[in-house]
């Protein structure tokens, strides 16, 4: 039997987050200075949207930005997964529904991390500089 590589081993912790009333600047603001992609956000604790890098496009130029909150852009219920999930399954999920992110809560319903499509090409590298150390030959289908 293959043992279970749990998601937390490849995800990134999370810190930040932005509260449903952030202003649109603010939260591109937190994204452009931390230099990340996707960012949750967060009410009593718990998920309840995320908000990526796409979403904030049309805000640009800014014009008009600050006549929204991030509760008005995020992508409300997002797919969230817990810490114990397995790789496998998170991964095979993301592929099916083109998800380009998962949350991960903790035992208690926390947000604890994500894991991102960075994190997933990160564990492909590790995996194909494995492969290649080991000469190993694998093929990839449909």
């Amino acid at each position: 039997m293959i043992k279970p590589l749990k998601i937390t081993s490849f995800s990134s912790p999370f810190l930040l987050t932005v509260s449903p009333e952030a202003s649109i600047p603010d939260v591109m603001e937190v994204m452009k200075e931390s230099d990340i992609r996707h960012i949750p956000v967060v009410k009593e604790g718990k998920s309840i949207g995320i908000i990526s890098e796409r979403d904030l496009k049309v805000f640009e130029d800014r014009s008009f930005a600050d006549k929204f909150c991030a509760q008005d852009i995020m992508i409300a219920d997002p797919f969230i997964v817990n810490e114990n999930d397995d790789l496998r399954i998170v991964v095979n999920t993301m592929i099916e529904k083109k998800y380009g992110s998962c949350l991960i809560n903790n035992e208690e319903g926390k947000l604890s991390g994500i894991f991102t499509m960075i994190d997933a090409l990160k564990t492909l590298k590790v995996l194909l500089n494995n492969i290649e150390e080991k000469k190993i030959t694998i093929t990839i289908g449909q």
